[in-house]
C-alpha cells in the first residue's frame, strides 16, 4: 500500500463542529505566520515538531502548496488552544505523547532528534491499515470514553484521527489553497447544479 493509499483509508471524523466564521477567522490567524520558528501557544516545542512534521507528510508540498505552506500547524496549535474543550485538548496530547513514546521504543530515539527518513517511515506506517483495521479504529475512537484495558490505543488513534482530519480541513479551507489550488472565481455568475468535476476542471472554492 502507497502513502496515499494508506491516507485514504482512515476518514474519521474529529467530532469537533467549528462554524465556518470560526473556522475562516482562526485560519487567517494563523497564515500571518508561516515560519517554522513560530512559537506555539499550546504545543510543547517537541509536541510542535512532530504535529509539523506529520502535517507535512499528510499533505506535503509538490507543484501545489504544502500543509506547512499554509500554517496548518499553527492553526491545529490554535484550536487546542482556543476552540477546543481542555478534556479534547488533553486527550489530543495524551495520544500525541503516546505517539512520540512508541516511536522512542522502536526507533531507539525521540522523535525529534531521529532522522527525517524515520520519522516518515514511522508516520506512514501508522496511517497503513487495512480496510478491517481502519472499521475496527472507528469503533474505538467512537467511544466517549477510553474502553478499559485498551487505554493506549484508544488514545493513540483518537490523536492520529484528529491529526490528520484537521490536517486535510485547515488545508482546503486556507484562503492560499483556495485561491491558487482549487478553482475559484471572487464573482460568481450563474448556479449550475450537479456538474461533474471533470467538466469544470476542479472542485470548487467558496472562500
Amino acid at each position: 500500500m502507497n502513502r496515499r493509499q494508506a491516507l485514504k483509508s482512515i476518514v474519521l471524523s474529529t467530532g469537533v463542529v467549528l462554524s465556518p466564521v470560526s473556522l475562516v477567522s482562526m485560519l487567517q490567524a494563523a497564515e500571518k505566520s508561516t515560519a517554522g520558528d513560530w512559537s506555539p501557544l499550546f504545543l510543547d516545542k517537541q509536541e510542535k515538531y512532530v504535529v509539523s512534521k506529520m502535517a507535512d507528510v499528510i499533505l506535503p508540498a509538490s507543484e501545489t502548496p504544502g500543509a506547512l505552506d499554509v500554517a496548518v500547524p499553527q492553526f491545529i496549535d490554535l484550536l487546542l488552544k482556543d476552540i477546543f474543550t481542555v478534556e479534547e485538548s488533553a486527550k489530543f496530547r495524551k495520544g500525541l505523547q503516546l505517539f512520540m513514546q512508541r516511536f522512542k521504543q522502536e526507533n531507539g530515539s525521540p522523535f525529534h532528534k531521529s532522522k527525517e527518513k524515520l520519522q516518515r517511515k514511522f508516520i506512514e506506517q501508522m496511517y497503513s491499515v487495512s480496510p478491517e483495521k481502519t472499521k475496527s479504529i472507528f469503533n474505538l475512537v467512537a467511544e466517549n470514553v477510553a474502553p478499559a484495558g485498551n487505554e493506549d490505543d484508544y488514545y493513540l488513534w483518537s490523536f492520529l484521527v484528529t491529526q490528520r482530519e484537521l490536517t486535510i480541513n485547515s488545508y482546503f479551507t486556507s484562503e492560499q489553497v483556495g485561491e491558487k489550488v482549487l478553482s475559484y472565481d471572487p464573482i460568481p455568475g450563474r448556479y449550475d447544479p450537479c456538474i461533474p468535476v471533470e467538466d469544470v476542471g476542479n472542485v470548487w472554492s467558496f472562500g
